[in-house]
């Protein structure tokens, strides 16, 4: 099984930038994480690197497509969050959500784990098969029949998540999905809220269906979420 990565990282407008991303390979597995730090200067930024740099270590010890392990891996990073929690000032509130994807080539297999609203997309036929279910107030809307999808990507309140690294209330919560099987040409999106409050499934699916690459198509997300020069412009 052949596999291309490709990533971007934007400030969008802000003045700092505190989501993250990293990869792992070796000759059988290939892991993507991404995370969105929350907690203001020097906080979130922190946060969202060290529970990256956390998790791919972790992996790479053990790679696996084991949801106990995967959960237990960000069990431990939140466990590094609260830790540096300790040194205050700046970051003593640093939180940080995170989306980690984890392939096995041989067995052509996936299987991913979240907490927060980084989300992942799973696409088949240039298609979205499934979707990572964010932990968040307005998602508990939309699973309650209050909100609708589309209507969850504009609300006011769609930047409250309900679970988060670095919480220090217990309230982490942890989803896993998988393994589940990998075709051929299936796609995978890891992206913070600065991209799907944006681009909504559909536009999504079109821009990955006339998309030559990986690269091509990231490069058509990011030129259309610029368009949208909104003011304060998340990280994506």
């Amino acid at each position: 099984m052949h596999i291309e990565i490709a990533s971007i990282n934007c400030q969008g407008a802000r003045d700092y930038n505190e989501d993250s991303h990293g990869q792992w390979q070796n000759e059988r597995f290939t892991a993507c994480r991404g995370a969105e730090g929350a907690g203001g200067e020097g906080g979130g930024d922190i946060a969202s690197q060290l529970a990256c740099a956390t998790v791919l270590d972790l992996f790479g010890r053990n790679p696996t497509l084991d949801g106990d392990v995967l959960r237990s891996m960000l069990e431990t990073a939140n466990e590094s969050v609260l830790a540096q929690q300790l040194l205050g000032g700046l970051q003593a509130q640093m939180r940080t959500t995170v989306v980690f994807l984890a392939l096995d080539t041989q067995t052509q297999q996936a299987a991913w784990v979240h907490a927060g609203d980084s989300r992942l997309y799973h696409f088949r036929h240039r298609c979205l098969l499934e979707r990572s279910i964010d932990h968040s107030v307005v998602q508990e809307m939309v699973n309650n029949g209050m909100l609708t999808e589309e209507q969850a990507r504009a609300h006011p309140h769609r930047n409250l998540i309900s679970s988060a690294l670095g919480a220090q209330d217990g309230s982490l919560e942890i989803s896993v999905t998988g393994p589940v099987s990998v075709q051929p040409e299936d796609a995978f999106l890891l992206c913070s809220d600065g991209v799907w409050e944006h681009m909504g499934d559909v536009q999504l699916s079109e821009t990955l269906g006339c998309a030559m690459s990986p690269k091509d198509w990231l490069s058509q997300l990011k030129e259309r979420i610029k368009k949208k020069k909104k003011k304060g412009q998340d990280n994506f």
